[in-house]
């Protein structure tokens, strides 16, 4: 709910596979959400100050504070294809997210973790 999803989604496109907002499954695959049934979904609106409204509002009527949300990005020096779990990291993304999640409250950080796959053996 605090990340402006439609406003992020055209940067996204430029450096990732992830160009459309969607729900669980791609948009445009005939099982697809409609735009308007997407938006319907708690964190899809395209107010995003609504959304963050609200957020802020679950977390009071939750009682949650100083919450903190960990990222974790995988590396692997073996492999020349990034996941896609980690694509919204490159290129000022975790920061986009970072600033989403602070604008209601929320600190969040990215850990990496770096391995590598031994094919000696």
């Amino acid at each position: 709910m605090a990340i402006d999803r439609w406003g992020g989604a055209p940067a996204m496109a430029k450096i990732s596979l992830m160009k459309f907002v969607g729900g669980f499954t791609r948009p445009g695959y005939e099982l697809a959400l409609t735009g308007g049934e997407l938006e319907a979904l708690p964190g899809y609106c395209r107010d995003v100050a609504r959304s963050r409204e609200d957020a802020k509002r679950l977390l009071k009527e939750t009682g949650v504070n100083n919450l903190k949300i960990n990222f974790l990005k995988i590396a692997t020096s073996a492999s020349p294809i990034r996941p896609l779990a980690s694509i919204p990291s490159i290129n000022g993304c975790e920061r986009w997210r970072a600033e989403g999640h602070a604008q209601v409250g929320l600190a969040s950080a990215q850990l990496s973790l770096a391995y590598r796959i031994d094919r000696s053996a």
